[in-house]
């Protein structure tokens, strides 16, 4: 990363850096409180999802809608949506959108082994392709500042 950033990000933009927050050592009872908080947060999500899923799969809904590529494709689109909103960017809003289709139509086909497979391959393009499209723009916006000597 450090080799594209000095080939490609810095000439175009400069170097920004940024000032590091002092370190203070940290005792180990606040990183076991820590540890011991995102456990029970666990415990607890797990449970409440266990139970809803529980109480919609009683309510008649198919099966598919409870596979883990749909599971894993509601999940990274909320991600995807939360980052578009936070940081403004319609680059992972339509990611998020593609992430929903994706599990839904990994889903349905019934993969029994390869719907996970199929949607981590086919976001991972997505990804990329997107990836690429940015870089495209930014390299097309910019120009290549010249050195003072």
């Amino acid at each position: 990363m450090e080799a594209i950033k000095n080939r490609v990000t810095y000439p175009r933009t400069g170097y920004v850096s940024y000032r590091k927050p002092p370190t203070r050592p940290r005792t180990p009872p606040a990183w076991l409180g820590v540890v011991i908080a995102a456990l029970l947060v666990s415990v607890v999500a797990g449970a409440a999802l266990g139970l809803v899923t529980k109480m919609l799969k009683n309510a008649g809904l198919p099966d598919w809608m409870f596979s883990m590529p749909m599971t894993q494709g509601v999940i990274l689109a909320l991600v995807f949506a939360l980052m578009g909103h936070r940081y403004g960017l319609l680059r992972f809003v339509g990611l998020a959108v593609v992430s929903l289709v994706i599990g839904v139509l990994a889903a349905l086909g019934d993969m029994t082994f390869g719907g996970s497979a199929l949607f981590f391959l086919v976001m991972g393009g997505g990804l990329v392709f997107s990836g690429a499209i940015v870089l495209t723009f930014y390299l097309r916006q910019t120009v290549q500042l010249v050195e003072d000597q």
